[in-house]
C-alpha cells in the first residue's frame, strides 16, 4: 500500500519514534524494502494490503507453508 495509507491507518495508536518520522523517509524505508524483495524474491513477499484479511491471511499461510515444506516442516 502507498505509505500515506499505511501511516493513516496507524493514526489511531501511539506512534513511536519511527511513526513520527516525516513522509519521505517512509517513502524511503519502503522502497528499500521493495528493492530487497526485488533483488531475491524467493527470500520475500510482497504482499498487497489492501486486500481483506481474511485473503492476506491466506497469501501469507500458503508461504509459510511452501516455505515449511521446503525445510521438511
Amino acid at each position: 500500500i502507498p505509505v500515506e495509507e499505511g501511516l493513516a491507518r496507524i493514526k489511531v495508536r501511539r506512534q513511536d519514534r519511527f511513526e513520527q518520522e516525516e513522509l519521505a523517509f517512509h517513502q524511503r524505508v519502503r522502497a528499500g524494502y521493495l528493492k530487497l524483495a526485488a533483488n531475491d524474491p524467493q527470500r520475500w513477499l510482497v504482499v498487497d494490503a489492501s486486500q481483506s484479511k481474511t485473503k492476506l491471511e491466506q497469501i501469507i499461510w500458503q508461504r509459510v507453508s511452501q516455505l515449511l515444506s521446503r525445510q521438511g516442516g
